[in-house]
């Protein structure tokens, strides 16, 4: 058997000229005796590999030969290092060698089998995060260590030799690949270093726009710092996420962690997947700790979080506000938003902030509005605590179509479903709470803690258990209807948890705990069904106290049209003379407007063993409460008993509730 062999180096390509004669065992034939032409090929390469981290690319090597032959041929390849200084000697240049770490074989081993012109393939993977930052230029020799063909006959393998230029690409003075960081030129982000590149490329007075051109996956990069500081609040920015995808975001920056620290602008289509947040004593949330301001409206769109956890720490100042999205904001608008968040306390210590909400901490001085927003998780916090805002003041709010299935602890006053604590104006439709809700002091609502004057609340439900355990204003739907100027609207809402204040404390309401000390409410097609109870007195069905700190004073409270579908009711007073619990409302002014107002007829009732259920007629300033008794501050009102037999939903079509509004082909109605 004879075996020749000739080798042309050109370019990247090295080429062979291979034969072999025999006879087949089995067969007289003559073996193909004219030279085979075989190249070392790298399919795609470029002069110079050029990739910008963490950015890898992957390269195609194969053998192809321009004839036939009747026996496999077999090589073995590797990087030859000893080639570097042969190259740059022939070329007049001075790379040096493409790390180890930088470069990948997927098979050393390439097979030419008989009757074909190309052979198996190897992949060779070019990674980018692992060459030198600096973007010089290295070589990377493959070569041909050893060839085989047919019988274990071996060929030196000689200069078969293929050279590949590789960099990594810097980026430019900007931080960015792509992009000017215009509304029509937005600079792209296509991995970590552009993400961090962003700070940089802000301008003062003026508004930057990002956008998103791969996910990113930041579970390796150990702690963010936040994009803006309090010194460059005035920064503007523009975040298109483009429905990609950011993988273990983390934050645990002393000030203010979050992806932005401040922010003003627009963030939007973006999903966060596992982020963590670690909160000392400063506001936070993930997008940002302080959002918007009274000049600039900032909005939050389309963004869903996967599992975001909060762990929180230390008692950061009143009023900073600590939220699954935003600490603090101000004149935003949220849209589209649906987010899984746990806030938890870090040392199991009840040293918490106040404040805290699973979308947003505190609203302050300008309106903030939300809309279809879904919550989901467990929020803990210290005062002013809510499954969707902890607290607003100055600043009106105003939530549409959103929902929270959030577990609420609050340590102090102020926690609800979906809001702890609201004044200066707050109107919430088509909105409903389904966690439990468990406060430690007063004013605990399945839905609003505490809201205060201008209240708008129409079609919301809660269905989660609502408790205190050391405190009174405790309602179903609402802990409290406080004073100040203007007037408030409950309208065809529902409340369906139990609800139960325990210890020394009172003042439970299916669905409102107290209305006290205010002028014009109303209460309109609305209806409870939770369980209430108290360890001490002051309880009812709908709501615990309705009254004035004069009850012959006219305060222009009206109820009309409600349901009390409570299947127990039960105080337990220590004497004759403690305030009344009533069927409805345990106490009342005696000119408050009730009218048309009905409760389950075989409703269990306990109030100091004497006092029972018995129908009243309509109340009005013409016709004052009936059945009351002034030196026992007995003022109960228990509307009227329903039909035995009669279902939630036949009282509500004898009251003529809206059908618009209403589906009441069930047992129980529900919201349209």
């Amino acid at each position: 058997m004879k075996y020749y062999h000739n080798i042309i180096l050109m370019g990247v390509m090295a080429i062979f000229l291979i034969s072999c004669e025999g006879k087949y065992e089995y067969r007289e034939v003559t073996r193909i005796d004219a030279p085979a032409e075989v190249r070392l090929n790298i399919e795609g390469v470029d002069d110079v590999v050029s990739l910008m981290a963490p950015k890898t690319k992957s390269l195609t090597i194969t053998l192809k030969a321009n004839s036939i032959a009747d026996e496999y041929l077999s090589c073995e390849l590797s990087a030859d290092f000893s080639k570097v200084a042969e190259y740059n000697k022939s070329h007049g240049t001075s790379y040096e060698a493409v790390p180890a770490e930088a470069f990948e074989l997927s098979t050393s081993e390439l097979i030419l089998p008989r009757y074909n012109t190309i052979s198996s393939t190897s992949q060779l993977l070019l990674k980018s995060a692992n060459m030198p930052e600096d973007g010089s230029i290295h070589i990377l020799p493959i070569s041909i260590n050893k060839i085989e063909c047919g019988d274990d006959l071996i060929m030196d393998a000689g200069d078969s030799t293929v050279y590949v230029l590789f960099q990594r690409k810097q980026l430019p003075a900007s931080g960015f690949e792509f992009g000017s960081g215009t509304e029509s030129d937005p600079y792209l982000i296509q991995n970590q270093i552009e993400m961090l590149s962003m700070s940089k490329a802000l301008k003062s007075g003026q508004k930057t726009w990002f956008k998103m051109a791969n996910d990113i996956d930041m579970t390796d990069y150990e702690d963010w710092v936040p994009a803006i500081d309090e010194e460059n609040s005035g920064k503007q920015v523009d975040f298109d996420g483009d429905n990609h995808k950011i993988v273990g975001f983390n934050c645990s920056a002393d000030v203010y962690p979050s992806m932005f620290g401040y922010f003003v602008g627009d963030f939007h289509d973006v999903v966060f997947d596992k982020p963590v947040i670690s909160a000392k004593l400063t506001s936070a949330g993930l997008i940002a700790a302080k959002v918007g301001s009274s000049e600039v409206a900032s909005s939050i769109r389309n963004v869903t979080v996967n599992d975001l956890r909060i762990s929180s720490s230390g008692i950061p100042g009143s009023g900073d506000g600590l939220g699954g999205l935003v600490g603090n904001a101000e004149n935003v608008s949220f849209a589209g938003i649906d987010i899984e968040v746990s806030v938890i306390d870090a040392d199991d210590n009840q040293k918490v902030p106040s404040y805290v909400g699973g979308l947003v901490g505190f609203c302050s001085n300008a309106e903030c509005r939300f809309s279809n927003c879904k919550i989901k998780g467990n929020v803990i916090g210290n005062a002013s605590t809510g499954g969707l805002i902890g607290a607003s003041e100055s600043a009106k709010i105003m939530v549409e179509n959103c929902s929270a299935n959030v577990n609420v602890t609050s340590y102090s006053h102020y926690a609800g479903g979906v809001a702890g604590y609201c004044d200066a104006g707050f109107e919430i439709s088509a909105s409903f709470s389904s966690g439990d809700v468990t406060g430690g002091g007063n004013y605990v609502g399945g839905l609003l803690g505490a809201v205060v004057g201008n209240a708008s609340i129409k079609r919301c439900g809660e269905s989660g258990n609502v408790e205190s355990s050391n405190g009174n204003h405790v309602g179903g739907l609402i802990g409290n209807v406080g004073l100040k100027v203007g007037g408030s609207t409950v309208e065809d809402c529902f409340a369906t948890g139990n609800v139960s204040v325990t210890g020394s404390h009172r003042m439970a309401g299916g669905l409102i705990g107290v209305v006290e000390n205010v002028t014009d409410v109303t209460v309109r097609r609305c209806f409870a069904s939770g369980n209430v109870t108290s360890e001490q007195r002051q309880v009812g069905g709908l709501i615990s106290i309705a009254k004035s700190k004069t009850l012959t004073e006219v305060i222009n409270f009206t109820m009309e049209k409600c349901i009390a579908w409570n299947k127990s009711v039960i105080s337990h007073p220590t004497a004759a003379n403690n305030w009344s619990s009533g069927g409805i409302i345990g106490v009342s002014n005696i000119y408050n407007t009730l009218s048309d107002n009905y409760r389950r007829s075989d409703m269990d009732f306990l109030d100091y063993g004497e006092w029972v259920l018995f129908d009243q007629e309509n109340v009005s300033s013409s016709s004052p409460l009936g059945g009351y008794n002034a030196s026992l501050n007995k003022y109960p009102y228990h509307g009227k008993a329903a039909s035995t037999g009669a279902t939630l939903s036949s009282v509500a079509s004898l009251l003529n509730w809206p059908d618009d509004v209403w589906d009441m082909t069930a047992e129980i109605p529900k919201l349209k």
